[in-house]
This record gives C-alpha cells, structure tokens and sequence, in this order.
C-alpha cells in the first residue's frame, strides 16, 4: 500500500532518471509487460540483439515485441505527452 501511495514520487524519480542517464552511449531499453515470461523472453531477445554471436537456429524469433519494448527515448517522450496531456504522469 505504501508503494502505491507514493507512485507519484516514484514516476517522478523514473522520469528524471531517464532524462539524466538515457544517451547514445548509455541507452536505456524499457521493457513493459505484466505477464513476465514475456518480459524476460523480451529481455533476452534485446540482449541477444546487443551482441555479435553465431545464430544456430536461424528458424528461432529474435525480434523483440515492439509492444513492449521502447527505447528509453521513447518511453521519455511518452511521459512527456501524457504530462502534457494530463498535468501529470500516469501509469
């Protein structure tokens, strides 16, 4: 109940930080999803997609859902709008 009570705050700090730390040689990668076999099949995919390796299966899915993943970029101006929009951020 306390966390929730202080979403608010919480979105505020998220929002700052993104702005701060998210760069070109920094990139942040936000990953949405309530369901977390889906988050982290999304997560391994991004990672996988970070490095050079040998894919020996070329018939597996790497592309990570782009419903649920955003650069960081994004997820900043998607805050932004719904500040814009709404006064304040929302969930």
């Amino acid at each position: 109940m306390q966390a929730q009570e202080r979403w608010d705050d919480f979105t505020n700090v998220k929002y700052e930080m993104l702005k701060n730390t998210h760069t070109a040689a920094t990139p942040w990668t936000i990953i949405r999803s309530n369901n977390k076999y889906k988050a982290r099949l999304n997560a391994m995919k991004t990672i996988l997609n970070s490095v050079t390796y040998e894919r020996l299966n070329p018939d597996l899915d790497f592309v990570p859902d782009s419903d649920l993943v955003f650069s960081g970029a994004h997820e900043i101006e998607i805050m932004e709008a719904q500040r814009l929009r709404e006064g304040k951020f929302i969930s």
